[in-house]
């Protein structure tokens, strides 16, 4: 995805939620069948890591066993094949999947957003880089990828799906 900034659009303690509102969001894309999606999670013990691995296409080869325990989640797997089985399995782990879509529509901005357009859901953490949620707050946070700091399109791929931007971006990995 290059680049880009990743704008938080839901805050919840249902991951399974989280996962439905970002199938919302990249039913809004364009080029959808080039959509692919990565991630990564960081286990609390052997047994959970292998249980995540299982359910994630070639899972086993992108295992690290030293600490910290974590799975790759390789770049270029098909949307939908994994997700739902994945967190599923997640339990309390910190994690993230990141959807890189074709492209976000020109919508009122007359060109298409072709090089950052993504969406990003982080799992038991506040962003990509494993920060932990608030303490008592929601764990999971649902984020759309856009350019440089376009909070404009940011608003607009959010409010298509009943959504708002609820504050600063963070810089996606």
């Amino acid at each position: 995805m290059g680049s880009s900034y990743a704008f938080p659009v839901l805050a919840t303690s249902d991951a399974a939620e989280a996962l439905a509102v970002a199938r919302r969001l990249l039913l809004l894309a364009e080029n959808r069948h080039l959509t692919t999606v990565d991630g990564q999670v960081r286990a609390a013990d052997e047994a959970a890591l292998r249980r995540l691995a299982a359910v994630v296409p070639e899972g086993s080869d992108y295992l690290a066993e030293a600490p910290p325990l974590t799975l790759e989640v390789p770049e270029g797997i098909a949307e939908g094949t994994f997700e739902e089985a994945f967190v599923g399995a997640l339990g309390d782990a910190p994690a993230w999947l990141r959807w890189d879509v074709g492209a976000w529509p020109a919508g009122p901005f007359g060109f298409r957003d072709t090089e950052y357009s993504g969406v990003q859901i982080a799992f038991n953490s506040r962003d990509l880089y494993f920060a932990p949620p608030p303490p008592g707050g929601e764990s999971h946070m649902l984020s759309v990828c856009v350019g440089m700091r376009d909070l404009a399109r940011a608003r607009w791929i959010a409010e298509q799906t009943g959504l708002e931007v609820l504050g600063e971006p963070v810089q996606s990995l």
